[in-house]
């Protein structure tokens, strides 16, 4: 796949996320009809999982795997998104600090569960996923060296099957306080994507190989199936009955059919993307259009700063929305929103500054 446009999708999801996370507050519906969930039926956490680790699974072949880089690349970036993350639990700790009357030891509590990630920011828990599989990735090095890419599958898989025997949100129940996904099962998403993005030279050498009437085949399979999984909601319960659970737990457990909608329309976009075809033209066209669009690729560009100021502006609106008539609120919202859409091109600006000014001669030198 065509990796510059990386930063344009990657872009696009946060946007959209934004839009839906505005769009879950009451009387603010009116945001999530501009989302794509209207025409595929997925929200963004999963591609953003996927391409994270799609990207490192490419760096690695491209890369990392013939420098040896891939551990310390795995480190430092586990380690800035960890600082990010307790960046994005700031309003949470003000919030919870500010209401508490109790003393000083009930007072650490919320600073100690945000340190080892069992509780922080609303809407910030996807940082604290990266976090999750990158270890695992960094664990699993050792057997990726000695066995290649694919046989990672087989323990993150094993792993995604026993997170199948019971609902649980974190990490088999970790950090359940705040999260709402089940780690144990969306680290199995990211390594897919990783491997994919290991082997996509096989994958995109195969593509080509393919006869246009297979590829074509291939295509109308994968545009079918995406139509159908649109409106997909049939769910059944694999090795466990929790019983009561929430409206969206398939989706934050990953069920495996939940897992095949979101492979099915990564199908969909990457044979598109990966080979060229005179049926393809116009969807190739307006992807590229679409996804090269300064504001996207700026927002992708910085992605976690992006995600960071999210979080922080939906505890404006989730802390405001109470005290605000119905009208305020959507003012408010659109506020928020359009500091959203205006914050990387500000942020983009400042870095420039700051490297004309490093890279300015000294006066006198």
């Amino acid at each position: 796949m065509r990796l510059g446009i990386l930063d344009g999708i990657r872009g696009h999801l946060l946007i959209m996320m934004m839009l839906a996370h505005l769009a879950f507050q009451p009387g603010l519906s009116v945001f999530g009809e501009v989302h794509h969930v209207r025409l595929i039926g997925l929200y963004d956490a999963e591609f953003l999982i996927f391409l994270s680790g799609m990207l490192v699974g490419f760096l690695y072949e491209t890369r990392l795997g013939t420098s040896g880089g891939l551990p310390r690349f795995l480190g430092q970036r586990t380690v800035k998104i960890y600082r990010y993350y307790l960046i994005s639990a700031v309003p949470f700790l003000i919030i919870t600090l500010v209401a508490m009357r109790s003393g000083l030891p009930d007072e650490l509590m919320p600073i100690a569960q945000v340190a080892l990630m069992q509780n922080g920011g609303s809407y910030s828990d996807i940082l604290p996923i990266y976090v999750y599989c990158f270890v695992l990735l960094l664990a699993a090095t050792p057997l990726l060296h000695r066995f290649g890419p694919v046989a990672l599958l087989l323990p993150s898989g094993l792993v995604y099957v026993a997170s199948q025997a019971s609902y649980a949100t974190g990490f088999f129940g970790l950090s359940g306080l705040f999260m709402a996904f089940d780690v144990g099962a969306w680290q199995f998403l990211f390594f897919i994507a990783f491997v994919l993005g290991a082997l996509h030279r096989q994958i995109t050498g195969a593509l080509d190989r393919l006869p246009d009437g297979a590829f074509l085949g291939l295509l109308a399979l994968a545009l079918m199936l995406t139509a159908l999984q649109r409106t997909f909601s049939y769910y059944p319960l694999l090795l466990a009955d929790p019983g009561s659970l929430p409206i969206n737990w398939a989706r934050m457990q990953l069920h495996p059919f939940h897992l095949t909608r979101i492979m099915v329309v990564v199908a969909l976009f990457g044979l598109i993307l990966m080979r060229p075809h005179a049926l393809t033209r116009w969807p190739r066209a307006v992807m590229d259009w679409w996804f090269n669009l300064r504001l996207l690729r700026l927002t992708g560009k910085y992605s976690i700063q992006m995600f960071v100021f999210h979080v922080v502006l939906m505890a404006v609106v989730m802390q405001s929305l109470p005290h605000l008539s119905s009208t305020q609120d959507l003012v408010l919202a659109a506020i928020c929103l359009c500091l959203f859409l205006a914050a990387p091109f500000a942020w983009d600006a400042w870095q420039k500054r700051q490297r004309a000014r490093r890279a300015a001669p000294i006066p006198g030198e």
